[in-house]
Formats: C-alpha cells, structure tokens, sequence
C-alpha cells in the first residue's frame, strides 16, 4: 500500500487506529476477550504497532518481538478501552494519545512504491507451520509442521524445502495491481520461473491472504487453489487487516461500515491457499498465453 499524499496516509492511519480500537473494545465487551489481556489484544489483534515509528520494517510484538516502549503504549490505550465511556469516545481519546506518534511515522511511509522484479509479488522459500490451521490441533495435523518438528528433534536437519510463500502489495497505486491481468500473469510466472531456478527442490506456491475471496486474484490461479483453502487465525497482519486499504492508499469507509455494523465480523476472511507451481504455469499458459511472458519459460 503506498500513497504520494501525507494527508490521504495520515487519515488512513487515523480511521485505521480508531477501527482498531473500536474492536478490541468489541471483543472485550462480548467476553471474547478478558479485559485484563486488552494490551495484549491491542498488540495481536489490530494493526496498530507498525503505524507507529517504533516498527523497525522487520520485528513484529505480536510474533513475540520485545519492545518495551510499546509495552508502555499499549498498557496505557489498554487503560483507556477498559476505562468506560461511549466506545466512540474511547475511540477519539486513544487516537489523540498516539497522534504524536503516529505522526512521527507518515513521512517513512509516504512516496513512490518501490521497484520490484515481479511487480506486486514478492516471495520467500516457506517455512514449517505455513499450512497451520487454527490452534494446537492445526499445528499437530499439519503433516509438513509436524515432519521439521520431528526432523529437528531427530538432528537431522530441516529437509528440502519444497514451499514457496507469495506476498503481494500493490506497488502500482494509484491504480488497481488488476487493470492489466496479463502483466500480473507475467510476473507470478517470472516469479515462479526463478524460484524453481534459485531453489530447485520447491515445488508448491502458498498465499495467506483476504485476496483468496477476489475473483480476478483467484483467476490466476487454477481450481485447486481456491479448494484448499484454509482459514487463518485472526490477528494484526495486513492477510486480514489489508481489506481496509483502498488501491490509492486511503481508508477503506464502505468495509469498514460494514465490519462496525456486523459486531466485528469482517467482510473478507483470510486464507492461506496453495497449489503445485506446475498446475499454476499450466493455468496461466492456457489463460492467459505463453507468448505474452517472454523470458519465462518455466519447466516442470
């Protein structure tokens, strides 16, 4: 998500920070959350910690990242969403608490989007737990999770790595990354061509975001991707908290509306989806044509 104008990325902070509040009061206020683990809530389950200049761009508090300025921080927005009042109320005192802050961060996260090989795609070799399901049970019936953890008791090692975890940002705002299919098409297959290039053992290609739920990302993508779906734990990553940005970087008000008038239900769930890169190059062959992705012959 990037915008040229600080005012446009100042009032997507602002609304963002009040949405977040909004819910961890929610959460409380239904028993989904005990109000002694507010700060905590304030940490895992919105996205308020990287709108603010003690982010570092690679450290996160929610996956366990120590900060213990945030810790203060959070403890005192904690205080007030527990404090009583009407949430709209605690909404506007929470936000004018960070606004200092929140200020200190806009120029880092204001400018021209960056340069990528692949567009709005990046991508990283995956890791043990990348197709958990929810709780104990997701980690313990996840046979790739379960197959490193018993590796690494055993001493013998991580394995091959045969994942390949895609992250996709829109780098061509203010316009939609969808206005031209058959560039994106190019680039995941570029993508793809060169991680079977850098890393021949790979052989699946893993998304965890609310995009699984758009039609023309989906469209990239063959059947099986969309049927092995597996819904992601609820937390303060942007797979579940992007939704609420619009292609220009601004706040996203219509979803917003509708997450604060369905209890906090939100409109587009996250999905962790995959499928065999070989089935994707064959999809993206026949549907969008070999020929319009020069230099990315990609062998199966």
């Amino acid at each position: 998500m990037w915008t040229l104008d600080p005012d446009i990325r100042r009032r997507y902070v602002r609304e963002t920070v009040k949405l977040g509040v909004w819910y961890v009061h929610r959460l409380i206020e239904t028993g989904a959350v005990a109000s002694q683990q507010a700060a905590d809530a304030l940490t895992r389950r919105v996205d308020i910690y990287r709108l603010t200049p003690l982010w570092d761009g690679t450290h996160d508090t929610a996956s366990g990242y120590k900060d213990p300025a945030w810790n203060r921080m959070a403890r005192d927005l904690a205080a007030l969403v527990t404090g009583g009042g009407p949430v709209a109320e605690i909404e506007e005192r929470a936000l004018a608490y960070l606004a200092p802050h929140l200020e200190a961060r806009v120029a880092r996260d204001v400018g021209p989007p960056p340069v990528r090989p692949f567009g709005c795609f990046t991508y990283e070799l995956g890791w043990a737990g990348i197709g958990d399901r929810q709780g104990l049970l997701g980690k313990l019936t996840n046979v790739v999770h379960l197959g490193a953890w018993l590796r690494k008791k055993a001493g013998m090692g991580q394995g091959t790595n045969r994942d390949v975890a895609l992250h996709v940002m829109n780098v061509k705002a203010p316009r939609s990354p969808f206005e031209d299919m058959d560039e994106l098409a190019g680039d995941l297959r570029r993508l793809m061509a060169e991680a079977r290039e850098r890393h021949p053992g790979v052989e699946e290609l893993w998304c965890n975001t609310w995009l699984n739920n758009h039609g023309k990302f989906l469209a990239l993508f063959p059947a099986v991707w969309r049927e092995n779906a597996i819904e992601q734990p609820k937390g303060n990553f942007r797979n579940w908290w992007g939704q609420f940005a619009t292609r220009t970087g601004d706040f996203n008000f219509e979803l917003a509306e509708r997450f604060r008038t369905s209890g906090g239900e939100f409109p587009f769930k996250a999905y962790t989806c995959h499928a065999p890169m070989v089935e994707i190059e064959r999809h993206l062959t026949a549907n969008f044509g070999e020929a319009k992705f020069p230099g990315a012959n990609f062998r199966g």
